[in-house]
């Protein structure tokens, strides 16, 4: 989940002029290549077939959707930050505040119940 890059050279400039020559573009060198790294994938898609997903017990994509968070919910917090970097956050943080005479930051999950 890069966003959107910019590039000075239209990337998909050759690639055009390739199925405009009557090269089909799904396997073409260029989508193959671009879709490695530009597609995701959300987990939550079941991918598999129909037998799978009968297996499964035909979940809906709101019983996926519940699972996972409960997944999420039950496993520990996985730092999103660097420590180095979630300091620093902190001090422009603390220094921020104390300009409102605020002088300590609340604990993390202090307002969300957690």
């Amino acid at each position: 989940m890069g966003g959107i890059t910019q590039r000075d050279d239209p990337m998909a400039r050759r690639m055009f002029e390739d199925v405009i020559g009557g090269e089909e573009f799904m396997s073409h060198p260029h989508t193959v290549q671009w879709l490695r790294s530009e597609h995701w994938y959300p987990r939550l898609i079941d991918r598999g077939g129909a037998a799978e997903w009968q297996e499964e017990g035909k979940p809906t994509l709101a019983d996926r959707a519940a699972r996972e968070r409960e997944a999420l919910l039950a496993g520990p917090a996985e730092p999103i930050l660097e420590p180095d970097l979630l300091a620093g956050l902190q001090a422009i943080m603390v220094r921020h505040a104390a300009l409102y005479g605020v002088t300590t930051l609340p604990r993390p999950g202090q307002f969300s119940g957690g």
